[in-house]
């Protein structure tokens, strides 16, 4: 039996769009605005692969290719097929728009994990100390769970409703920020 496990992280998948973006002047032919942007949603389309674990693998492969498979066919053959774990199916609309409304009303440079934090309702010393656990957005995703709350933004990342912006600080290291698109 083949069996068949993405293996993901976000940060492998943020690292490929940085790369994209900077597009290094190394001698090769630059990459167009269009070659970016095409890369660019290709990672994405990669990123909703590996974080869809309510369908069969083989349907979203094949379903990328315009061909259809009855998941009932895979046999378990793939890690989603294998989990015999209930997949909830949840609106999130609501928390999406929260989550978005929540990092527009968030003043300077904040990382990813740290809007994470304050959506959840982390009363970190760094929330607490910028007065982001005052915002009327701390808070609203507790009732999610760190790992909904993880898939959302990473999903809001997927979509355009977020984008990370690379600012390189005084020692040339970088930095990635959240930001509405």
């Amino acid at each position: 039996m083949l069996f068949f496990c993405p293996v993901y992280q976000y940060g492998d998948a943020k690292a490929l769009m940085d790369q994209i973006a900077k597009d290094k002047d190394d001698g090769t032919i630059p990459l167009t605005e269009e070659d970016k942007t095409r890369l660019t949603e290709e990672v994405k389309k990669v990123m909703e692969y590996c974080t869809n674990i309510s369908r069969c693998r083989r349907v979203q492969v094949l379903r990328y290719f315009n061909e259809t498979f009855d998941a009932r066919d895979c046999h378990k053959g793939c890690d989603v097929c294998m989990d015999d774990g209930e997949v909830i199916t949840r609106d999130v609309t609501t928390e999406a728009i929260e989550a978005i409304t929540l990092v527009k009303s968030m003043v300077g440079n904040n990382s990813m994990a740290h809007c994470k934090a304050v959506f959840i309702g982390s009363k970190k010393k760094e929330v607490v100390q910028r007065g982001h656990d005052r915002l009327p957005g701390h808070g609203r995703g507790n009732s999610l769970g760190q790992k909904a709350v993880d898939q959302l933004f990473e999903e809001l990342v997927a979509v355009d409703a977020f984008c990370e912006q690379a600012i390189a600080n005084a020692a040339g290291w970088s930095n990635s920020y959240l930001q509405v698109t």
